[in-house]
C-alpha cells in the first residue's frame, strides 16, 4: 500500500461520522466478497511527481477514487458528503506524507444502482475522485 493510500485510509478511518456509518469497512482497491453494507472502497488511480519550486522535493499529485456503497440513496449520499468533508479540509501530516491540498472532482460523481450478485438486492454507489497534493515528511 502506498504512503498516500495509508494516509487517506487513516483520515477516513478516524473520521467520527464515517466510522459511525461504515464501522471498519473501508477497503483499498477491492472490498471483501461478503462485505456488509454500507462500505467504502478507495483506489489510488495515479500519482505523478510535480515540481512547483526547487525548495520542495518529492512533491506529488495523486488522483484517488473513493466509492461509497449502500443499500439506500440517502445513506450513500450522506456517507459521500462525509467523505467529501473529511478529505476536502485535511491539511497536515499523516504517516509519512504531508498533505498540502485535497480537492474533490465532483464531475465524476454518480448515483448508480447495480446488483453485486444475481438475486441480491440492488446496491447504490457514488464515486468521487480527489486530486491530492502531498510531499514526503
Amino acid at each position: 500500500m502506498s504512503e498516500i493510500t495509508t494516509s487517506i485510509l487513516s483520515i477516513l478511518s478516524n473520521n467520527t461520522p464515517i466510522k459511525s456509518a461504515v464501522k471498519k469497512r473501508i477497503y483499498t482497491s477491492i472490498a471483501d466478497q461478503k462485505a456488509q453494507l454500507p462500505y467504502i472502497v478507495m483506489t489510488e488511480i495515479s500519482t505523478e511527481f510535480t515540481s512547483y519550486t526547487m525548495a520542495v522535493s518529492d512533491h506529488q499529485r495523486s488522483l484517488v477514487q473513493v466509492d461509497v456503497y449502500a443499500d439506500s440513496s440517502s445513506d450513500v449520499e450522506s456517507i459521500s458528503n462525509d467523505v467529501i468533508k473529511a478529505l476536502s479540509i485535511q491539511r497536515g501530516v499523516y504517516g509519512l506524507r504531508s498533505i498540502v491540498s485535497s480537492t474533490p472532482e465532483i464531475a465524476r460523481r454518480l448515483d448508480e444502482t447495480s446488483t453485486l450478485n444475481d438475486g441480491e438486492k440492488p446496491v447504490r454507489r457514488n464515486s468521487i475522485d480527489f486530486s491530492i497534493s502531498h510531499t514526503k515528511v
